[in-house]
């Protein structure tokens, strides 16, 4: 019964590997399971054998097939013949395939084996490239062999990957929005405004033949920001402290599930083959972008296996961050004036108005109606209300005391107005011709939307609160030290003083000789429109817009560097020859009283300069700590 070519080592693997291009893999490992004691005899068990290995398969094999010869000795201790042994065998305590039944006794000269087959196409347990245990259990008789080891074959079949949310897309990440509003992409995950946003990647496996189930290695790439206005383009560029975020899989709650950041993450396929992470992104720095790259091993051997060294790992499309300012816009009447004395609601009287002025009233004439107005009351902690409402009678003015100051409506008034010591913080009645452009001051924030699209910024107008009409009370001419009037009015008739992200733009009459104002301590910006009414031959509504632009941008705290009260004296990043939209006023004027034809061309951008005190205010925008209030 001589072996000479048995195994002595208590624990062999050894690779055998065949590999061909977009056909099956397979690793062979041999465990010495049954080592001889030298002697030159075969060796029968009955009982449990552990042998430790080394795997060297990986995590990506589909198929599993466990080959030992076999037999059971030839005769038992008392000269009987050898008897039927039930052998199975496992790794690290998983049974692999189903037990056998070991007959064929052994022949003189330690012969008669039969090769035995147990196959699997998963292990629970199993430690991919790492030390593991085999174990062969043979029950009711003594099974063996001569040395054979066990074979362990891994089969490997060729498998892509690819994500649901292909190259070829990409999609808007939200740093925060309003609770009642909706994300820009369906894959972003609801989160709270203390926490960072996260993006959901799904992706699947395919294979050719067995199953898609299988490790999958995720990784982050921080791709070039594509910014016009950036001198260079460079990979890495990212704004925030974790550059790369931080990936974990769909649904973790706790630190234990996180890939350190930067890091790839190890997701294993569901049996179906899908893989499901989520991105945990800036909460700050607009214009950070992100795509996730997919590799079958920890290497990411694919990153260099294209032709050249070129890139083949399976990648999404990008996800770049960004910001988004909620604006309200306010409308002032052109034409009306503020009370001066407080009115009840009800009665059966038509109501009398105490006003600051009749100028623009008309009083009603035979059969000809007076003025229509609107009534406006400022919520003050409460409710607010403006009359007519919708459903209700028209108002219109039957008679004015130019004496007196007080008007005279056609019908009694539904809700109590309210007069203030303070001017500027009383309720008001303002004239409607039913023409917008001659009934109120508007302004014009049509050219906001694509230069903010340059800073990675959306501009979402929200509608007035119920009871609102988005109207202030007409005031002449702001004129209050430090802005007190202004700033005081705006408080007043802000529906969302004190929401987070939420900017408030007025249409206004004028504040002497300003284009606009930017409200210190507020997110709000005025917009003068009387005085812009003042420059004939221009395109009016262009240099509405140029200040609107002007006045927001100044509610994110821009220049700071340039310490001119958050302007430049810089020119536009792409034309050095046309001035950047936030040059100081006296920077607008040309110098005979009118102002600089580009402020009123429909084309506004910011600078860029790397050398200058402020290097832009794209940035400025971009690096600007949400929430704004």
């Amino acid at each position: 019964m001589q072996k000479l070519n048995a195994i002595g080592a208590a624990m062999v693997s050894l690779l055998l590997s065949v590999a061909a291009f977009g056909q099956p893999t397979t690793t062979t490992i041999l465990v010495d399971w049954n080592p001889q004691d030298g002697g030159g005899v075969c060796s029968y068990h009955m009982g449990t054998i552990n042998t430790p290995f080394m795997d060297t398969a990986g995590s990506n094999w589909t198929d599993l097939k466990i080959r030992i010869p076999l037999a059971v000795q030839l005769r038992e201790i008392d000269g009987s013949p050898g008897l039927p042994a039930t052998v199975s065998v496992a790794i690290n305590g998983v049974q692999v395939g189903s037990p056998v039944v070991v007959a064929n006794r052994e022949t003189f000269g330690c012969g008669g084996y039969v090769v035995y087959e147990f196959e699997a196409t998963s292990l629970a347990g199993y430690h991919a490239l790492g030390t593991n245990t085999f174990t062969f259990n043979s029950v009711g008789g003594h099974a063996g062999n001569a040395g054979e080891p066990a074979e362990l074959v891994f089969t490997t079949v060729p498998r892509t990957f690819a994500f649901d949310l292909s190259p070829a897309m990409s999609q808007r990440l939200l740093i925060h929005k309003r609770t009642e509003d909706t994300y820009p992409s369906p894959w972003q995950v609801e989160t709270g405004f203390s926490e960072r946003p996260r993006f959901r990647f799904r992706g699947g496996v395919t294979a050719t033949t067995g199953s898609p189930e299988a490790d999958v290695w995720l990784r982050v790439v921080d791709p070039a920001d594509p910014s016009l206005y950036l001198p260079t383009h460079s990979a890495n560029d990212n704004q925030d402290p974790l550059p790369k975020g931080v990936l974990m899989p769909r649904g973790c709650s706790d630190a234990s599930c996180r890939a350190p950041s930067g890091q790839p993450l190890k997701v294993h396929a569901s049996p179906g083959g899908t893989v499901e992470v989520e991105l945990e992104a800036t909460d700050r720095y607009a214009g950070d972008n992100y795509y996730l790259e997919a590799s079958f091993d920890d290497q990411f051997t694919c990153a260099t296996a294209g032709p050249n060294g070129a890139d083949t790992c399976a990648r999404s499309g990008l996800v770049t961050a960004w910001k988004r300012d909620y604006v309200e816009t306010d409308r002032m009447f052109r034409n009306g004036s503020l009370l001066t004395k407080s009115i009840p609601g009800g009665g059966t009287d038509p109501a009398i108005l105490t006003v600051a002025s009749v100028a623009g009233f008309r009083a009603k004439k035979g059969k000809n109606p007076g003025s229509s107005v609107m009534i406006v009351h400022a919520s003050r902690g409460g409710q607010p209300y403006f009359e007519p409402g919708p459903g209700d009678p028209p108002l219109t003015v039957d008679s004015i005391d130019k004496k007196s100051l007080t008007v005279t409506l056609s019908r009694p008034l539904n809700h109590a107005y309210q007069a203030d010591s303070t001017p500027w913080l009383s309720d008001g009645v303002g004239i409607i011709t039913g023409v917008d452009s001659n009934d109120y001051f508007t302004p014009n924030g049509s050219l906001v939307a694509s230069l903010y699209s340059g800073a990675f910024v959306d501009w979402v107008p929200v509608p007035p609160v119920a009871g609102e009409c988005g109207c202030l009370p007409f005031y002449p001419n702001f004129t209050e030290p430090f802005g007190n009037d202004r700033i005081q009015m705006s408080n007043l008739w802000n529906d969302h003083l004190g929401d987070p992200n939420v900017f408030q733009l007025v249409g206004a009459s004028r504040s002497v000789d300003e284009l606009g104002e930017r409200l210190l301590g507020n997110h709000a910006a005025f917009v003068y429109l009387l005085r812009i009414e003042t420059f004939k031959f221009i395109n009016r509504a262009n240099l509405n817009a140029a200040v609107a632009a002007h006045e927001l941008t100044h509610a994110w705290d821009v220049n700071p560097g340039f310490v001119k009260d958050g302007h430049c004296d810089q020119n536009e990043y792409n034309n050095s020859l046309r001035l950047c939209l936030m040059r100081p006023g006296q920077d607008w004027d040309d110098g005979h009283g009118g102002i600089v034809p580009q402020f009123y061309d429909g084309h506004i951008e910011f600078h860029f300069k790397t050398t200058a005190a402020g290097v832009s205010e794209y940035l400025d925008i971009r690096r600007h700590m949400e929430p704004v209030q």
